[in-house]
């Protein structure tokens, strides 16, 4: 915390930030399982009112909303109206977040023990992604559908990362990966073992995903959020493979994509699964 001498001293702008801080760290605190510590929101709160302005009145609008009476919600209302105070604190400023904000500290798992893990012989090839809010998805996506494991090849972000933690959820321990320099290195890893592996990509003569039944020792190729999968390794891949849009855009967003992809294949394991346990 910073004296009030000192608080005063920054513009009214760099003061509600502050708020805003004080705030983000209440849901931290409380995402780790920590008790979180009311008094810098508070104090900084209350040092906002030493200089009337327009801005602190509509900081007082959004904790008006959000934060009255914060001491007598449970841990897991107050993280969530902190986060929405954060954001529309934020949107006051016309900030985005700041690099610290992405840590995600102490996620925990949900563990259901009554639940069976299970993992399908299938793999992601992430092909240099930019986004690592993506990859983080990705992560999640992989572990709640049965992903065998995910190859991170470029500049695809790959753990320790915060903001890949920040979309993961928990998830990153949970599900194998390994980093390849090179897409194409990937690519002819999982050739090496006998794998198919396909290209998601809207290109001439590509294969409707609805037309495949066997996914197993299968990886399917992500690419690149602006310029898709590289010409290089279309030329090693099996085939393409796409699912029919039915508006203007011709795609989704990769992570979405993906979860699509292997919804399919794991429902297509579990169905086959199901066959032969029932011959």
């Amino acid at each position: 915390m910073i004296a009030r001498q000192k608080f005063r001293k920054l513009g009214v702008r760099q003061r509600v930030y502050k708020v805003a801080e004080s705030v983000r760290e209440i849901e931290l605190h409380i995402a780790a399982g920590e008790e979180p510590d009311l008094i810098p929101f508070s104090t900084y709160y209350n040092y906002l009112h030493d200089e009337p302005h327009t801005l602190v009145d509509e900081t007082d609008n959004v904790v008006s909303r959000h934060l009255a009476e914060m001491e007598e919600l449970a841990p897991r209302e107050l993280a969530r109206r902190c986060n929405l105070a954060f954001y529309e604190l934020l949107a006051l400023l016309g900030k985005e977040q700041s690099e610290g904000f992405y840590r995600a500290p102490g996620v925990k798992v949900f563990d259901d023990a009554s639940r069976e893990v299970r993992r399908f012989p299938v793999a992601g090839i992430l092909d240099n992604l930019r986004s690592s809010f993506n990859v983080g998805s990705i992560f999640r996506a992989s572990d709640c559908l049965g992903v065998g494991e995910l190859a991170l090849c470029g500049i695809t972000d790959r753990p320790p990362s915060v903001k890949l933690a920040r979309t993961a959820m928990g998830t990153i321990e949970s599900v194998a990966w390994s980093h390849f320099e090179t897409t194409k290195a990937a690519v002819e890893h999982y050739r090496a073992r006998g794998w198919r592996v396909y290209a998601l990509e809207t290109a001439h003569g590509a294969v409707d995903l609805r037309t495949l039944s066997d996914f197993e020792n299968t990886a399917f190729v992500f690419g690149n959020e602006e310029f898709g999968v590289s010409e290089e390794v279309l030329s090693l891949c099996d085939a393409c493979v796409e699912i029919p849009m039915m508006g203007v855009k011709n795609s989704l967003n990769v992570a979405n994509i993906y979860c699509v992809f292997m919804y399919i294949a794991m429902i297509t394991f579990i169905v086959l699964n199901e066959n032969k346990d029932g011959n």
